[in-house]
């Protein structure tokens, strides 16, 4: 099909198709004519009449897709302002009709070749400061989320405007008080230091990485410009949950794509999956926590995830595998639950078990992280907390694997509100382990999932 393009470049006045290369031409032709273009047939494109008449016709540009006919030097040289030819492959090396069969033959079916790949690490997000003022508008972005608090708009709104915002802003500020640096917020300068080691890692593959907050700042569209300026036109993108949910990783992902959107010409986007299962993940965890569990072992083991409101399994229960109508439903992950929020943290937990030899009875589940009165998944990590104190348990060791860098709920949470009721209920000590943070073994592993999608 050839389309030859006159008069101002604003607009197409006249398209010329290629006769016996019309196997499109019926839907073309019905394109153009719906946007009142004329159509000439013609059978050889360098015809020396044809060629008179563009002459004649003062033709500015010559665009050329998929034209089974070489367009000779006259032709060329008929238009005022030269051609361009649009093709799926590189010159010379794929030159002719089936440029993606000779990319398929020399291995490159996806033309990765001629594009720069980027990394994209999606976290959270942060308050810019502790203060009361930076906090409340973390949480009205946060909070305002449909993902996250799915209520109708109506109702989301009162709750969060008269409910919630004018109340937790100042509890949660002194929360984040409490665990704020002289760098900044914990969450974030891991990140940058995550971030930083990564691009050191992938630097001989020439895959330059950007970290982005789903709330609060650096922003994905600030992330996704940065990656755009780098000349990076294949994104990566690589959300820092391990376990999937609607309000983490399909939050940042719904993001991603309507920013991306904005763009005439938009990257192609590849997801790298939850790596809730994935061994570089499981064993740097392991390792992160070695030192707390063999040097001298502790009576329990407490695996604490955040957790989410009931209702938000039930509805990803698109299949409708019986999600919590058994109780045993959650502990093994199978194709009817693979998107199961609390399947995955089951998976997770089990796993760094293994890799930890503990035995089923000194290991245990839990959830934090409440917000409101709805029935959120169980057991609960407060709850779970006081009941190994009463039962007898003095030393405590908790993981927190749904967060791959320390955050408010894991330095305060765990390693101080936690710690405080442990040690009312009667326990003598709680050593939350630390998570993965920058540490040389999580990056690696990261670089071995980016890699493995190059």
């Amino acid at each position: 099909m050839t389309f030859f393009i006159y008069g101002p470049f604003k607009f197409l006045k006249t398209a010329f198709i290629v006769k016996y290369h019309d196997l499109f031409g019926g839907k073309v032709k019905s394109l153009l004519k719906k946007h009142s273009i004329p159509i000439k047939i013609i059978e050889n494109i360098n015809d020396d009449d044809f060629i008179s008449f563009i002459k004649l016709q003062k033709v500015d540009l010559i665009i050329s897709n998929n034209c089974p006919q070489r367009l000779n030097q006259k032709l060329l040289d008929s238009s005022s302002k030269g051609a361009i030819n649009l093709h799926l492959g590189k010159l010379p090396a794929y030159r002719g009709v089936f440029p993606v069969l000779h990319a398929i033959i020399n291995n490159e079916p996806n033309f990765r070749n001629f594009m720069k790949t980027g990394l994209l690490l999606i976290n959270l997000g942060t308050p810019d400061s502790p203060s009361t003022a930076d906090v409340r508008s973390y949480l009205r972005e946060f909070l305002s989320d449909p993902r996250v608090i799915d209520l109708p708009f109506l109702g989301r709104w009162l709750l969060l405007n008269l409910i919630i915002l004018p109340f937790r802003p100042r509890r949660s500020a002194k929360a984040y008080k409490s665990i704020w640096t002289e760098e900044g917020s914990p969450l974030k300068v891991e990140g940058m230091k995550l971030t930083s080691g990564l691009n050191q890692f992938l630097k001989q593959d020439q895959v330059p990485v950007v970290l982005a907050m789903r709330y609060g700042n650096p922003s994905i569209d600030k992330g996704l410009k940065e990656l755009k300026n780098l000349g990076c036109d294949r994104l990566l993108i690589l959300p820092l949950f391990p376990q999937y949910a609607s309000s983490t990783t399909g939050s940042a992902l719904e993001a991603v794509y309507r920013m991306a959107g904005h763009d005439c010409n938009i990257p192609m986007l590849e997801v790298l999956p939850p790596f809730f299962d994935h061994p570089s993940f499981i064993k740097a965890f392991a390792k992160q926590g070695t030192s707390f569990c063999e040097n001298s072992p502790p009576d329990h083991v407490l695996f604490s995830f955040h957790g989410l409101p009931e209702r938000h399994l039930i509805r990803g229960d698109e299949e409708n595998h019986g999600c919590l109508q058994k109780n045993n439903c959650c502990l093994s992950v199978v194709e009817g639950n693979r998107y199961c929020y609390r399947a995955h943290c089951f998976k997770t937990a089990a796993l760094i078990a293994s890799e930890l030899k503990l035995e089923g009875e000194r290991w245990s589940v839990s959830f934090q992280s409440r917000l409101g009165r709805a029935e959120w998944i169980k057991p609960y990590t407060e709850t779970r907390i006081r009941e190994l104190a009463r039962n007898g348990v003095r030393r405590l060791v908790v993981f927190c694997p749904s967060f791959v860098a320390d955050c408010l709920e894991t330095l305060e949470e765990i390693q101080i509100e936690g710690k405080e009721i442990f040690l009312e209920e009667g326990g003598e000590s709680l050593e939350m382990v630390p998570s993965l943070n920058a540490s040389p073994d999580w990056i690696e592993g990261l670089a071995e999932m980016v890699r493995a999608k190059l």
